[in-house]
């Protein structure tokens, strides 16, 4: 069976976040930590829910002994509309906020989007994935977008709290 054709979830020439192969008793769970808050506690609330949904996808990969299937299918589409709504908010935020570079930020969002919707459906017509090509998506796809390009919007978000009268949420203090 061919392996299917598998989108970009980012279009970005840089490596996999990883660049090694990966097996399922590598997977290691992303781990929330107060660095990556982009200053907005409704943005940062959904981002913390996209990671643990990642989280149940990666968990369910490391209990699939044969190539991803019709299993992860439903699963994925709940990642996607959450994914979807989660835009449709940072959007509206960042437009309120009059975010310079909205447009170009909410082009990705449609990429993004549009690749998660390939992904379900190549599932579909083309037949099951390896484990590791989607777990290396989804944690690429996370690392790359909200660990990436939305902390381009941070200190706009936080300049424009502090603008509105609104205090700078805390700093996060380092764990000791």
């Amino acid at each position: 069976m061919a392996k299917p054709h598998l989108p970009r979830l980012v279009d970005d020439r840089s490596p996999s976040w990883s660049g090694a192969p990966w097996r399922p008793s590598q997977w290691r769970p992303l781990v929330w930590l107060d660095v990556y808050s982009v200053g907005d506690p409704l943005l940062d609330d959904d981002h913390r829910r996209l990671m643990e949904e990642i989280n149940r996808l990666g968990a369910a990969l490391v209990d699939q002994t044969a190539p991803v299937s019709e299993a992860l299918i439903a699963p994925l589409e709940r990642l996607a509309h959450q994914e979807a709504e989660h835009n449709v908010r940072e959007e509206a935020i960042l437009a309120q906020l009059g975010y310079p570079g909205l447009e170009a930020h909410r082009a990705e969002h449609r990429q993004l989007e549009n690749g998660l919707g390939a992904l379900v459906e190549s599932l579909i017509t083309e037949g099951p994935i390896e484990s590791e090509t989607l777990a290396d998506l989804l944690k690429d796809w996370f690392v790359r977008h909200v660990l990436g390009r939305d902390m381009r919007y941070k200190t706009y978000i936080l300049e424009g709290r502090e603008r509105a009268g609104q205090p700078r949420p805390p700093l996060a203090k380092p764990k000791t």
